[in-house]
């Protein structure tokens, strides 16, 4: 079990290992004896939920999708209730738990999570939320009756408090709002995902950001973020891990749940600092060309470059950009290429010094720059 108030990072080859890693993870986790109501996975938009649901029917993982349907007014639960209320009026004394499993198995209810598709698994989410509340009320009270029961479930219904089952959660980061759970995994953190795609606006952004560190602080105990490095939805091409991530992902920060919950209520997560003057390296001559500041030279000096490490580097660049489906700059601009071919870094410390380069595109293109820079 992770460390209390610990937030990880992980990387998946595609969207199917990432699911099974998910799974996995919780799997562990019930092993040791942690309740599913406790266990969260929370998702930017629905669809990414259909591998997780996949994977977890695979390990047989009873989950619930959070917000599916009214729970008060589904037909198998007004059954049910209808079926106890009749039992309540009866003189026989029963068993509430029992009672409650028994009227449940008749509108379809099973003890392990069924197989098969979207209905028959809503219907066994709804009428286990009434098993486990059954026993939920006979742990409180072992002298729990039937009555009891349906006194709980009218004060719900008035309240709309809807009994959980005894399932892991999926939800959207929306959905979760105002809710918390001990173990949370934040999947598909993809960077047209999160931010998603259709956010452009510095203001959408900055929404985007809120939003997945409130998804973040679900967590009491700890979080996983994840994305993986084939997504079905981009043509099975390779996508760029969220840029939201470099924060809680760089070398020398390690951010705690309790740290990312004061971003999430408006503190700033980058402290701005007063521009220091730049200053070429060889001369001393200040420097305000963007190009110069890049390789803090001015164009006066010479470069130390290998012009043949620089072609290298752009024909990579080009090929990776190609098979990634996206421009060449998104990559690398030009002048970061030159930078790196100017310091030809040997680390990956080296390598977020220069500008133009994130803790994400480190992570994934440093092995290929090391080995391109060894050529020359």
């Amino acid at each position: 079990i992770a460390e209390q108030g610990s937030i990880s990072v992980v990387n998946y080859s595609d969207e199917a290992a990432e699911a099974a890693g998910i799974a996995a993870g919780i799997s562990k986790l019930l092993a040791v004896g942690i309740d599913p109501r406790e266990i969260a996975v929370l998702v930017r938009v629905n669809s990414l939920t259909v591998a997780i649901e996949s994977a977890l029917d695979n390990l047989r993982i009873p989950f619930i999708v959070k917000g599916s349907s009214k729970f008060f007014e589904r037909r198998e639960i007004k059954q049910a209730l209808l079926a106890l209320k009749v039992e309540s009026d009866s003189e026989v004394l029963s068993n509430l738990s029992e009672l409650v499993r028994s009227v449940c198995q008749s509108c379809g209810w099973t003890e392990r999570p069924p197989l098969g598709s979207a209905e028959t698994k809503s219907v066994w989410e709804a009428l286990s939320g009434l098993v486990v509340l059954a026993d939920d009320l006979l742990a409180s009270n072992p002298r729990s009756t039937v009555k009891d029961f349906l006194d709980e479930i009218s004060q719900r219904a008035t309240m709309q408090q809807v009994p959980s089952a005894a399932a892991v959660t999926l939800a959207t980061m929306h959905a979760a709002k105002g809710l918390e759970w001990d173990y949370v995994f934040v999947p598909g953190l993809a960077d047209d995902v999160v931010p998603y795609a259709l956010a452009v606006t510095p203001a959408a952004i900055a929404e985007e950001r809120r939003l997945l560190y409130v998804a973040i602080t679900r967590a009491k105990n700890s979080v996983q973020l994840s994305w993986p490095n084939i997504r079905r939805g981009s043509q099975n091409s390779t996508s760029m891990p969220s840029r939201f991530l470099r924060d809680i992902q760089s070398a020398d920060i390690d951010f705690s749940i309790a740290e990312v919950a004061t971003i999430s209520r408006g503190t700033a997560l980058e402290v701005p600092v007063p521009p220091t003057p730049h200053v070429c390296r060889i001369c001393g001559r200040g420097l305000t060309d963007s190009s110069e500041v890049a390789v803090q030279r001015c164009n006066a000096c010479p470069s130390t470059a290998n012009s043949e490490l620089i072609s290298a580097l752009m024909q990579w660049r080009d090929q990776v950009a190609q098979e990634m489906g996206v421009l060449p700059w998104l990559v690398f601009t030009d002048q970061t290429l030159r930078a790196i071919a100017e310091f030809t870094p040997k680390t990956r410390e080296e390598l977020l010094n220069i500008q133009g380069v994130n803790a994400a595109k480190a992570h994934l293109f440093s092995d290929a720059i090391f080995t391109i820079n060894k050529n020359f």
